[in-house]
C-alpha cells in the first residue's frame, strides 16, 4: 500500500472491515478520500479529513431482483452465495432485500427463499484439466430444494458457472429454472444473463469528480452519495413451470 502522506487523494473500493479502509479513515493525514462502501453500511467515522462516502444500494438491488421474479410468478427461490470473496454484509443486505419484498407485496403467498451460503465440506476446487460439470457440485444442494423455480446468484461469475452445471445435467435455463444475478459484468452478454446493474461506471465517475472538485479545506464527512442501479433483463429468466426439477 502507498504511504498516505504522498498522495493528494485516495479512492477506496473496499469493505469497511478491511485494514486499508480503516487506515485511510482513521489516519492523521488531511487529504481528500472517497470511500466506496460496497456493503452499504449506515454509519461511518472519520478523523477530521474530507471524505465522500458513496454507497451501493444492495437492499434495493435485492428488492428489484425479487420483484422481477415475483412478476414472473416465482415463489420458491434459492439464493446462492457460495463465494468466499463476497463480504457477509453484502450478501446479507441483498438477501434482506429479497426477503423484505415478498412479505410486503404478497404476504399470503407460499413464498420461500432459502439461503445457500456455505460450501459443502466435501467439495474442493479442481484444477482446470480435471474439471467436469457432470461431477458432484455445490449447485446440487439448491437443486434438491423441493419445487424451486429460480436461483438468485450473488455474482455474474457464479450464475454463469451454475448455467454450465445445469446444462450438463440436462436442465434448461430458463425453461425449467430461471437464473438472475448481480453486477452486469461484460461476460453477461454471451449467455444473455439477466442481472442487476450496480452502475459501477457512475460510481467511478462520481468518485473521480469528488476528488477533482473537492473543497479547499478538508473537514469531516462532506457528503454521502447513494448509487441507484437498474435491472437488465435478458434471456435467463422466464415464467416458472409448475413441476419439480
Amino acid at each position: 500500500m502507498p504511504r498516505l502522506g504522498e498522495r493528494d487523494g485516495c479512492v477506496f473500493y473496499i469493505r469497511r472491515t478491511h485494514p486499508w479502509y480503516k487506515s485511510v479513515l482513521y489516519s492523521k493525514h488531511l487529504f481528500a478520500s472517497v470511500a466506496i462502501d460496497q456493503t452499504d453500511n449506515d454509519s461511518i467515522q472519520t478523523s477530521g479529513k474530507y471524505v465522500t462516502l458513496i454507497k451501493l444500494d444492495n437492499i434495493m438491488a435485492g428488492r428489484t431482483v425479487a420483484k422481477h421474479l415475483h412478476d414472473l410468478g416465482h415463489r420458491r427461490i434459492a439464493f446462492l452465495s457460495f463465494c468466499e470473496f463476497s463480504p457477509s454484509e453484502l450478501i446479507g443486505r441483498r438477501f434482506a432485500g429479497v426477503r423484505e419484498f415478498f412479505p410486503e407485496t404478497d404476504p399470503d403467498s407460499n413464498f420461500s427463499c432459502q439461503l445457500f451460503d456455505r460450501l459443502p465440506k466435501w467439495w474442493k476446487p479442481l484444477p482446470p484439466e480435471k474439471r467436469n460439470d457432470k461431477l458432484p457440485s455445490p449447485f446440487d444442494l439448491p437443486l434438491a430444494m423441493d419445487r424451486v423455480t429460480a436461483w438468485i446468484c450473488i455474482s455474474d461469475v457464479m450464475a454463469l458457472n451454475a448455467i454450465q452445471v445445469l446444462r450438463a445435467r440436462g436442465i434448461g435455463v430458463p425453461r425449467r429454472l430461471s437464473i438472475i444475478s448481480f453486477n452486469n459484468s461484460p461476460i453477461c452478454h454471451s449467455e444473455g444473463l439477466t442481472t442487476y446493474d450496480l452502475n459501477h461506471f457512475q460510481t467511478g465517475h462520481l468518485a473521480a469528480a469528488s476528488l477533482i472538485h473537492r473543497p479547499t479545506t478538508p473537514y469531516g464527512l462532506e457528503k454521502c452519495l447513494r448509487i441507484q442501479g437498474a435491472l437488465v433483463i435478458r434471456s435467463t429468466t422466464g415464467f416458472p413451470l409448475q413441476s419439480k426439477i
